[in-house]
């Protein structure tokens, strides 16, 4: 009965007015017209403190996908070779400047992996740019959902995360909290305005 819940549920979000709503409408639903939290200190502040291969993550919680991704990160982001960010961000995976992924953010935060695995993500990250991007979060290189990214890219899983917390939908899924709960780095650092996280 389970497996007929969630073969159900996987054919209901592949439908294309769902897929239309999850790409095109979620994400710009928001529930404040407030201004982003990150000060221009903290901006620079997050710039001088990003390297190639670090993992990059915000949360803006006005907006609707920020509550309905559990966690304290709703987005991760790995910063390239060129210092650039690589996001995969409907409508397909993309390099931007690391001012675009937290300029709207209440928070950020930087996760520094050891320098073998930074440099494996950094110099991998580029080679997935222009794939879509995933909105039903199914594992595998045809398209990419944030978290997925990262996982294309240490696909040994050097940064030692945890794929387990599957959404109740019965498949591997990788959060970006199961991201930032990696037990392999160097450090993590909190940058915004961090009520609610901890």
């Amino acid at each position: 009965m389970r497996s007929l819940l969630r073969r159900i549920a996987l054919k209901i979000l592949s439908t294309v007015p769902v897929q239309f709503f999850l790409s095109r409408i979620l994400p710009r639903i928001r529930f404040s017209t407030s201004p982003p939290k990150i000060t221009g200190q903290e901006w620079q502040s997050f710039i001088a403190m990003i390297k190639p291969g670090d993992l990059v993550f915000s949360v803006d919680r006005s907006k609707l996908s920020s509550v309905l991704i559990p966690g304290e990160w709703d987005h991760v982001g790995i910063v390239s070779e060129d210092s650039m960010v690589v996001e995969a961000h409907f409508p397909k995976v993309r390099k931007i400047h690391p001012f675009d992924f937290c300029h709207t953010s209440d928070a950020v935060g930087v996760l520094r992996p050891f320098p073998s695995t930074a440099a494996v993500l950094a110099s991998r990250c580029d080679s997935f740019i222009g794939i879509g991007y995933d909105t039903l979060f199914r594992k595998g290189a045809e398209s990419l959902y944030c978290s997925e990214l990262v996982w294309q890219c240490d696909q040994t899983n050097d940064l030692g995360f945890d794929t387990s917390d599957a959404v109740g939908l019965g498949i591997e899924y990788l959060s970006p909290d199961g991201l930032w709960d990696s037990k392999n780095h160097i450090g993590r650092t909190r940058i915004g305005d961090i009520d609610g996280i901890q």
